[in-house]
C-alpha cells in the first residue's frame, strides 16, 4: 500500500537555506520531510550548493516555466512533494527539474524480505570496563556499578562512566590503567578524571590512565569516539590511535579510526588540534575548526580537508547522515550499530552512493525500507544477515 507523503513548501527551504526567520514548526517540518526519503535531503543540499555559487533564476517567467516542465511529465502522481510557494525565489531549474522527476518517480517497494523477519532493533548503552588488575565488568543499561582503583572512585549508571579525580597526586610509576570496550551494537558515555568527555560508538575501545599524570594526558582510542577535552595549558592531550596521534589542549573533536577502514579521520568543531604521525611528529597538520584530517593507514600521509562538521559528528546526536557515501561503507556503519552482518550477493551494488539523514533509534528494516525506495538496490535479511541483492 502506498504511504502518505509529507508534503513541504519550497519556501521553507528557501528560508532554511538563507538563513532567515523560520519557525519551531517550519524546522521541525523540513527535519520530517528530509528524514523520510534519502532524495529529499539529497534535493536540498543541490539546492544549498546551487545558492551558495550565487545561481538564480534571471526571472520568475523562468522559474514558472521550469516548474510547469515539472507538473506536465508528474501528471500521474497523486501527493506533490515540493510545492514552490508564492514568494521571490530562486533556484536552478536543472536542479529542480531533475531532483523532482527523481521524487515523483519513485514506485511502491516491495519490502516484503525485510517485514517478515524479526525486527531488529537499534544499539542501545552497553560496555565492558577492564580494570587495572584484568578483572573485567559488564556496565549495561538499568545497572549501577561502584569500584575503587587506588583514591579514584569508578561509578557507572549503565549509561555513563564516571572518574572522581584523586585529592593526592600520582607519580608515573603509580599510574594504573583502565579499557572500556564497546560492543557491536552498543554506546557508551565516559568521563575521565580530568572531567574530558568521551562519547564512544559502538564497536570501539578506549585505553587510558585512571589518574592522569602532572605533565600530559594520553589516551589510545580504537573505532570512534567524539571528544569534549577539558583544557589544561599545562598538560596537553593525547589521542593515540594506530601510527596517528591528536594534540590538543581543550576543544571537541571526532576521530573514526575502525580497523575496517584505510583511513583514520579526525573532524575538528571548535579549537585547535594537531594531527600527525606517532613516530614522525614533522609529518603533521594543524585543524582549525570545520576542517578535517585524512590519515592514510598505508603510505601513513596525512592531509586536510573542509567538511560539513555535522555529518561525522551526526552519530552522537542520534543520527546517520550520509553524504554521496558509498553503499559498502554506509553498510559497515549500520552493521556496528545493529550488530549484523553484511552480503553483497552483487558487488556493483558496493559502489553506488547515497544521500540520507536517518534516525539511529529506528529498526533496520525502517532504514533499509527507506533506502530502497531509491530503486537502486534491494535487501534481504537472513537472521542476523543483510543481503545486498
Amino acid at each position: 500500500m502506498s504511504k502518505q507523503r509529507n508534503i513541504i513548501e519550497f519556501s521553507i527551504i528557501w528560508k532554511k537555506i538563507h538563513r532567515t526567520t523560520i519557525s519551531d514548526s517550519e524546522d521541525k517540518l523540513l527535519q520530517n520531510w528530509m528524514e523520510e526519503d534519502s532524495g529529499h535531503l539529497k534535493f536540498y543540499k543541490q539546492a544549498q550548493r546551487f545558492y551558495a555559487e550565487g545561481s538564480q533564476f534571471r526571472d520568475d517567467q523562468e522559474l514558472k516555466k521550469a516548474w510547469k516542465g515539472v507538473q506536465q511529465k508528474t501528471d500521474h502522481v497523486q501527493h506533490t512533494i515540493v510545492r514552490l510557494a508564492t514568494m521571490s525565489v530562486t533556484v536552478a531549474a536543472s536542479i529542480l527539474v531533475l531532483a523532482l522527476l527523481f521524487y515523483f518517480t519513485n514506485k511502491n517497494i516491495d519490502t516484503s524480505g525485510l517485514a517478515e523477519n524479526d525486527i531488529i532493533r537499534p544499539g542501545s548503552d552497553k560496555a565492558e570496563l577492564i580494570l587495572s588488575n584484568g578483572s573485567k565488568h559488564n556496565l549495561s543499561q538499568g545497572q549501577s556499578f561502584v569500584c575503587y582503583e587506588g583514591s579514584s572512585k569508578i561509578r557507572s549508571t549503565g549509561e555513563r562512566l564516571e572518574y572522581t579525580r584523586a585529592e593526592e597526586k600520582t607519580d608515573e610509576a603509580g599510574i594504573k590503567y583502565n579499557t572500556l570496550k564497546i560492543p557491536r551494537g552498543g554506546k557508551f558515555f565516559l568521563q575521565l578524571s580530568d572531567g574530558t568527555n568521551v562519547w564512544l560508538n559502538s564497536g570501539s575501545s578506549i585505553h587510558y590512565p585512571v589518574q592522569f599524570s602532572e605533565k600530559d594526558r594520553i589516551v589510545e582510542l580504537n573505532g570512534e569516539a567524539y571528544f569534549e577535552v577539558a583544557k589544561n595549558e599545562s598538560a596537553p592531550f593525547f589521542v593515540r590511535s594506530g601510527e596517528q596521534a591528536v594534540k590538543v589542549i581543550g576543544t571537541r573533536f571526532n576521530i573514526s579510526s575502525y580497523e575496517d577502514s584505510k583511513f583514520i579521520f579526525t573532524t575538528l568543531v571548535d579549537g585547535k588540534v594537531e594531527v600527525f604521525e606517532k613516530n614522525n611528529p614533522r609529518n603533521k597538520c594543524t585543524l582549525a575548526p570545520g576542517q578535517q584530517s585524512v590519515f592514510s593507514k598505508k603510505d601513513l600521509l596525512v592531509s586536510s580537508r573542509k567538511v560539513d562538521t555535522s555529518i561525522p559528528i551526526a552519530w552522537r546526536e542520534g543520527r546517520f547522515m550520509f553524504d554521496d557515501e558509498s553503499l559498502v561503507s554506509i553498510m559497515q556503519t549500520l552493521s556496528r550499530w545493529y550488530d549484523t552482518e553484511i552480503f553483497f550477493a552483487n558487488d556493483n551494488r558496493k559502489n553506488i552512493r547515497f544521500t540520507g539523514n536517518l534516525q539511529r533509534s529506528a529498526t533496520i528494516q525502517e532504514i533499509l525500507e527507506k533506502i530502497e525506495k531509491t530503486e537502486e538496490v534491494k535487501f534481504r535479511i537472513d537472521n542476523k544477515t543483510i543481503i545486498v541483492e
